[in-house]
């Protein structure tokens, strides 16, 4: 079990690939908090874990409010004594040309796909370093931070942002023996993009057939491939990797 008695704080882990991260670490015997915005939600990948025999506390947490994320890290060290492990995963997604975006869908994209990643890194940071404890902490980014997509410009820029904000806090947390990468996943299977995959309308069948002719290895990825990095990324297997972003993205941009 590589993450036996760890405790890690997983942000939007009610769903998607946030869910399959905390499903995937307490089978390998991490305790978890499942911070979830929505609660309903949490509570179910709670349920889950409980079911692995895995210990989960869910706190309702919005991570473009930094109250929100205080609480959530107070919660999470004054309910298990400690933290090692982060996973920065919550995040949203709107399409929008530049020039037709609405100021609003920027600012609540970057709000919480960086600002969210910011802050949740620099609470739990900060609180593991006071403490003396060393760990790990995993970004989820994505190939839309290292490549154009049109109609994304804020969820490209903001995803680019946590690569960047990744490499800076690798060499500011070194010295306390906390390492920070970052995940960029490719075209996984979640609810966000399910309606490609299970829609009937003509237009939903032809996006789909487009995407997977994009994939080298002809496929979409599950939530338990990125769960899978996560992991490696979380425990000691990867005690000599710091400030990189691994891509997970079945050759997509190799392609």
């Amino acid at each position: 079990m590589l993450l036996k008695d760890k405790v890690a704080i997983v942000t939007g882990a009610g769903s998607g690939i946030g869910e399959g991260i905390a499903l995937r670490f307490g089978q390998d015997g991490a305790k978890i908090v499942v911070a979830e915005v929505d609660e309903k939600k949490g509570k179910a990948t709670a349920a889950k874990l409980k079911e692995l025999k895995a210990d989960a506390l869910v706190v309702p947490t919005d991570v473009s409010r930094v109250q929100d994320i205080d609480a959530m890290v107070a919660k999470s060290f004054q309910h298990f004594g400690r933290v090692d492990i982060l996973v920065n995963n919550a995040g949203i997604r709107f399409a929008s040309l530049i020039i037709e975006m609405p100021d609003e869908e920027w600012l609540k994209t970057i709000g919480t796909n960086l600002t969210g990643v910011f802050f949740c890194l620099r609470r739990t940071a900060a609180e593991m370093v006071k403490r003396g404890i060393p760990g790990s902490i995993v970004n989820i980014s994505s190939v839309a931070g290292m490549r154009g997509i049109r109609n994304r410009a804020a969820y490209c820029a903001a995803k680019a942002g946590v690569i960047s904000l990744t490499q800076v806090a690798a060499l500011e947390l070194a010295p306390h023996n906390i390492r920070v990468n970052a995940i960029a996943p490719g075209l996984i299977e979640t609810a966000l993009t399910a309606h490609y995959l299970t829609g009937t309308d003509p237009d939903s069948k032809m996006m789909a057939e487009k995407f997977a002719a994009t994939i080298p290895l002809g496929r979409w990825g599950q939530p338990s491939d990125i769960a899978a990095a996560a992991t490696y990324l979380a425990s000691q297997e990867s005690s000599y990797v710091t400030g990189t972003t691994l891509v997970v993205d079945a050759g997509l941009t190799a392609a």
